[in-house]
This record gives C-alpha cells, sequence and structure tokens, in this order.
C-alpha cells in the first residue's frame, strides 16, 4: 500500500551543484506515495561539463520535483529546474523541468511563493564553453494528470541565442492536464513553529469571495477523498476541532490571529490544520498545513 506523507518544508531546499554529474538530481523524487506539500521550495541540481577533457562527462539538468508512480498535492510551492550542460558540437543537454511526472496524479495550487520554472537555456559555444536546452515548467510523461488551479503559472525555461525557449507544458504518453478554472484553498502561519503564549498569523488564500472552514486534528488519518470534490480530507474523527470560518475577499485572501495559549501540556504537540473551501457549486479541500508548539 502506498504511504501517506503529509510535508511542510520550512527551510528553503537548495541542492548544491558536483563538479561532474552524467544527470543531476532533482530537488525532490517522490517513489509511489502521496504526499502533500506546502510552503517549499525545491531546486533541481545541475548537470555540469569538464571542458578541457574531451571525453568527460556531460549532464542533463535536474528537475525542481520528479514525481514517480505518486499522487502530489502542491500548495504556495516554488520548483525550479536546473541548467544542462554539454560540449560543443553535441546536440543539446536538456535542462531541468520545474515538475515532471511520471505515472503521477498532481493537484496544485498556486499561492503566494507558487512558482513553477523551467531551467534557461545555456549557450556558450561561441567561446568554447558549454551549452544545453531549456527545461519545460511542467513535464507529463506514462499517463499522468495535472489538476491545476486557475492562478498556476507553469513558465519553460528562457532560450538561449542559438537554442529555443521551452514550452510551459510538454506531455507525452496520453498524459493530460485539467484546469479547473477556480483558485484552490490553502493555509499558511506565521511562525509554523510557535512559543507558548506567541501569537500567529494565519493566512488563507483560494478562490475570490469563497468561504473557508478550518479544521484542526492533534494527529492525521487516512486520506478520504468524497465524490465531487476536489482534493482529500485527513480524517481524524477522534480529535478533529472546528477553528473558525472566514470569507475570502476579492484578491482571494484572508487574515486571522491567533494565541498559542500558555499551556504546559501544549509543549511539542504538532497539529494538522486543513480548510475546505465552499464556492458554490464547488467544495475544495486544501492541503494540510502544520503547526508544531515548542
Amino acid at each position: 500500500m502506498p504511504t501517506h506523507y503529509t510535508l511542510q518544508v520550512v527551510i528553503r531546499l537548495k541542492l548544491l551543484s558536483s563538479v561532474n554529474l552524467a544527470r543531476g538530481l532533482s530537488g525532490a523524487h517522490i517513489v509511489r506515495s502521496n504526499v502533500w506539500l506546502s510552503s517549499s521550495e525545491f531546486q533541481g541540481q545541475g548537470g555540469r561539463v569538464n571542458l578541457p577533457f574531451v571525453n568527460g562527462d556531460s549532464g542533463n539538468g535536474g528537475s525542481g520535483l520528479y514525481a514517480e508512480n505518486a499522487m502530489v498535492t502542491l500548495a504556495r510551492t516554488a520548483l525550479r529546474g536546473a541548467k544542462g550542460a554539454g560540449f560543443p558540437g553535441q546536440a543539446p543537454v536538456g535542462g531541468g523541468n520545474g515538475l515532471l511526472a511520471s505515472g503521477s496524479i498532481l493537484r496544485i495550487a498556486g499561492g503566494t511563493g507558487h512558482q513553477i520554472q523551467g531551467a534557461a537555456a545555456l549557450d556558450a559555444s561561441t567561446t568554447g564553453g558549454a551549452f544545453g536546452s531549456a527545461g519545460a515548467g511542467i513535464g507529463l510523461l506514462d499517463q499522468s494528470v495535472a489538476v491545476l488551479a486557475s492562478d498556476v503559472i507553469a513558465l519553460g525555461g528562457l532560450g538561449a541565442p542559438t537554442i529555443p525557449a521551452a514550452p510551459a507544458i510538454v506531455t507525452s504518453g496520453v498524459s493530460s492536464t485539467v484546469p479547473l478554472g477556480r483558485r484552490l484553498p490553502s493555509l499558511a502561519f506565521a511562525p509554523t513553529s510557535p512559543f507558548l503564549g506567541q501569537a500567529v498569523v494565519v493566512q488563507y488564500e483560494g478562490e475570490p469571495n469563497s468561504l473557508h472552514v478550518r479544521a484542526l486534528w492533534l494527529t492525521s488519518g487516512q486520506a478520504v477523498s468524497l465524490p465531487g470534490v476536489e482534493g482529500s480530507l485527513l480524517l481524524d474523527l477522534g480529535t478533529i476541532v472546528l477553528v473558525e470560518s472566514r470569507v475570502l475577499d476579492a484578491n482571494g485572501q484572508a487574515q486571522t490571529q491567533t494565541v498559542v495559549p500558555l499551556s504546559p501540556g501544549l509543549l511539542g504537540i504538532s497539529a494538522v490544520e486543513q480548510s475546505l473551501q465552499i464556492s458554490p457549486p464547488h467544495l475544495d479541500f486544501g492541503p494540510p498545513a502544520i503547526v508544531n508548539v515548542r
């Protein structure tokens, strides 16, 4: 059975390039899992080349995120592909996609901090340097499906003087995209790891003028998908608490503030919070967000 994960990467993650790599690594590689990512950043690893040696290695750039036979939900997340590098006289080595999927189902919300960017092309061939093609914003392979909220922006990598720019989205192997025509809900907290007694700002984003109902769980349960509802509910009826509801403004935003009680019993507790967006005739669950009390 697939493993279910809830992941919120608070520290921005960037992988450093090595001197020579046949293929740059992806910023994250998710295999046969169900993963929720929120307020995160992933950068692919660059393919590098050692030009003084004719038989040296050239390398494709890594994607920001690679989903392989997985289910991935993204919100407020930046994904950037890395440049590829090859020798003059070769076909351009591939730049990394912002997001690459094989046999996977993706549900992508936008929101603050959202970016899906393919690698820019590299052309230093006139000076005998390395060069590589641009990467697409999103690459879908092997019957992958990407459900895209209306504020999702995928950008193909910029071109170079002799190398064309990349498209925003490329598909193959009967893959497809599903544009939703509306924004999807998401939550964010500042800070994500508050102290006892500290004020926490709660940021809502989603479809303008929609109603958001926020709930809290002390533990997460099995993901439950409901017919006609976008997203999955992390259901734990034993510890569910309805916290508040808010109507978003015309920009699709709302903000509230809460204070962590000065209760020693809360120290070290991790709470999973999730919002339901009500925008008739649609209901949408946002990806979970995590608050760690310290």
